[in-house]
């Protein structure tokens, strides 16, 4: 193959968003309700004011604040500019329930075509924009990444691209940019882009995978990832702060040829097999173990024959175990699949043992992959869908999902009987994605239906408790336009809600509008009596409950200095349990102050304010203090009278304050009959109520700002 005039390639099969949370054992139980209405968010994601057709999109939803705060979708798309000519790159962010460009095209060279634009968060807490894409540079394709540098007000800000400026190996004077591609002189397409890092706590780097052109001759499409390294001090042939460091070992059937070939994670090295479609997530307790997946298919079938066991093809997954021999290569891909014999070899590996297909004789293609576990008490594992099919029966949408124990990976059953998640199993599906927030996975994929159109689907597995059990959604259609085709449908969520972005239109790949819709949650922020209340700090409460999800919680406090936002970071509430608490430790009160709580939780689509409560900081000791709520004592009440009936109620204060009596209908939290608030002395007092009826009626006596323990109860009957 020439580098400077590479051969014709068939146009790459369109790749998928993917992302987060997983394990555990499943029932493959009968479909739950259909998911609640999917919501259209704005009209179209097409650039605005841009009527050119739209394709590829990707979308995450992050904030620019990074983790704790409310994360907003952001989808890359490919577009021509409103003039037309080449295709661009570019980037929207929905807020407020309006699109808005975020910077401009992210092309290295606008007049160029772009295509398979992919975009994640990384950064210190998960707090930068980086998005990644194929493009030609000197003739070959090559894949570029930039990273977003915002203004200082966050409104919007600028693409800056990253990597090394590099030339031809063969032509020195063709300048290839700053290319990510193991071999510049060797086209590269499919990439995929993720924010993680090896070490616990540590700050996340871009990591991207793609598929490129073998270095060594005779050899199929190989698959390849790389690191994003921040340098101190860029040098004058670098373009951005960040350098690109390949990840993985040497792999060759011989010591000549490993060393032309590069760390390919590919588990057939042939001539006759190319590797498709990657993508990548981060899984385990801290999220610091990257997960790899792609698919292999022959090269060397003529037109229009399908491939066909044992030549057939098939999903694979490689971990990478980190290496410190290996230097700044960093470890290397560990291949696991169904069979306990799949392992690592310098040379090719075994297929059979390492494939993920359902059907060992079945053809699957374009994985895409997530991590999550049903069970929140269970580090992630890689969980990964795609579609299968055999000879001409309709394609099926399967997930997987690796078991710990056993070191494989193990079909994870969809509500159908044949275990796939089809809306139709009659009809053939293409395309999936899937996310977790929490322990609840998301699914979506593309689907035939009735008159030979694609539309975008989306199902949701809710788990039971401890990730026993659980049930699927009923599949939804999404269309917005049912006569359209729907392509490259990807999946986010964050606030309790999924959100789902495709392109309808028509083409290959499918070019027209870009949708992105949502499905609204049910969510309730509560906010809990404080504990732990000194002179100068309290411990807040609160939590989230409703529908299940991750919410950036914080509470709004206001006090005699004013009014401000403590923060308390994320808080997932996870699939069965009806709330999930959060709280935060609040300094720099003063003493003897009315401090005024609310708990908000922050959505994608807006902030959640729970009710107010009210504490009183303790005294500092000196003359005068005030200090805590007294806790009435000697409490006594007695009813007479023989219709309004005038109840006595006597009680003791440790000092002045102000208190709240109220009679309750049968219970504490009965109709209120009678009340009155006033401002009781210290020592003995004596209040009345008058009473209208007879029955069992339920005294409260509140000091104004105490905490729940403090209201004293009493029952009369009368």
């Amino acid at each position: 193959m020439s580098s400077s005039s590479p051969s014709p390639r068939p146009r790459p099969r369109i790749r998928l968003r993917s992302a987060l949370i997983g394990v555990a054992a499943l029932s493959a139980a009968a479909a739950a309700p259909a998911l609640a209405a999917f919501t259209l968010d704005g009209s179209i994601a097409n650039v605005p004011g841009n009527l050119q057709p739209a394709s590829e999109p990707s979308v995450v939803l992050g904030s620019l604040k990074g983790h704790g705060n409310a994360r907003v979708p952001w989808v890359a798309q490919v577009e021509p500019n409103a003039g037309g000519g080449p295709t661009q790159v570019f980037v929207e962010k929905l807020a407020g329930g309006q699109f808005s460009l975020q910077g401009e095209s992210l092309n290295f060279n606008p007049a160029e075509h772009v295509t398979h634009p992919d975009i994640d968060f990384a950064g210190t807490n998960f707090s930068v924009p980086w998005t990644a894409w194929e493009e030609d540079a000197g003739g070959v394709s090559q894949i570029f990444a930039s990273r977003f540098l915002p203004n200082a007000d966050l409104s919007n800000g600028v693409w800056e691209i990253n990597g090394a400026l590099r030339g031809s190996v063969t032509s020195p004077g063709t300048q290839r940019g700053p290319s990510l591609n193991f071999n510049p002189d060797k086209g590269a397409d499919a990439p995929r882009v993720h924010g993680g890092s090896l070490q616990a706590n540590g700050t996340p780097a871009p990591w991207v995978i793609w598929k490129e052109e073998a270095s060594a001759p005779g050899i199929g499409e190989q698959i390849f990832v790389t690191k994003g390294v921040k340098d101190s001090q860029p040098g004058p042939a670098q373009k951005g702060s960040f350098t690109w460091h390949i990840q993985g070992a040497d792999r060759g059937t011989t010591p000549a040829q490993a060393a032309q070939l590069g760390p390919t994670l590919n588990v057939q090295i042939s001539p006759t097999i190319d590797a498709e479609h990657p993508d990548i997530t981060f899984t385990g307790k801290d999220s610091t173990v990257p997960w790899a997946v792609w698919y292999e298919e022959p090269n060397n079938l003529p037109a229009g024959t399908e491939p066909a066991a044992p030549n057939n093809q098939r999903v694979f997954a490689a971990k990478f175990v980190p290496d410190a021999a290996l230097g700044d290569r960093g470890g290397r891909w560990v291949p696991v699949g169904n069979g306990t014999t799949c392992a690592f070899q310098a040379g090719g590996e075994d297929p059979a043992a390492c494939a993920l297909n359902k059907d060992a004789n079945a053809n699957a293609e374009n994985p895409n992959v997530a991590a999550g576990s049903l069970n929140p008490a269970n580090p992630t594992v890689p969980w990964v869908a795609w579609h299968e099919s055999t000879g001409t029966a309709p394609a099926k949408i399967f997930v997987s999902r690796l078991i710990p124990a056993q070191n494989v990976f193990q079909i994870f059953p969809g509500p159908n009987a044949d275990g796939s998640l089809n809306a139709d199993p009659a009809q053939s599906a293409d395309e999936p994605d899937l996310f977790f927030e929490g322990d609840v996975l998301h699914v979506t994929w593309k689907e035939t239906v009735a008159g030979g159109k694609l539309h975008a689907f989306a199902r949701t597995f809710t788990p039971g408790a401890n990730g026993a059990g659980g049930t699927w959604s009923a599949a939804e259609d999404l269309q917005v336009d049912p006569t359209q085709d729907a392509g490259n449908p990807g999946i986010g969520a964050f606030g309790g809600s999924p959100f789902v972005t495709w392109a309808e239109g028509t083409g290959d790949p499918t070019a027209g509008h870009t949708i992105l819709k949502h499905d609204p949650a049910t969510e309730q922020a509560q906010t809990l009596a404080p504990t732990a209340i000194t002179a100068t700090s309290a411990h807040l409460n609160g939590a989230a409950a409703g529908d299940p999800g991750v919410f950036a919680a914080s509470f709004e406090v206001t006090d005699p200095t004013g009014t401000r936002t403590v923060g308390a970071g994320d808080v997932t509430h996870n699939a069965p349990d009806p709330s999930q608490s959060f709280g935060v430790d609040l300094t720099g009160l003063a003493p003897n102050s009315i401090v005024k709580v609310r708990a908000k939780l922050a959505t994608a689509l807006g902030t959640i304010a729970g009710p107010e409560q009210d504490f009183v900081t303790a005294g500092s000791g000196a003359a005068g203090a005030v200090g805590l709520p007294p806790t009435p004592q000697q409490v006594g009440v007695k009813a007479a009278g023989p219709q309004v009936h005038r109840v006595r109620v006597a009680f003791k204060l440790g000092r002045t304050w102000k208190v709240t009596i109220k009679a309750h209908r049968g219970t504490r939290t009965g109709r209120v009959a009678a009340s009155l608030t006033k401002k009781f002395h210290k020592g003995r007092n004596v209040a009345f109520l008058n009473i209208r009826g007879s029955g069992r009626f339920v005294i409260t006596i509140t000091p104004r700002a105490g905490a729940k323990r403090q209201t004293v109860v009493r029952t009369v009957r009368i």
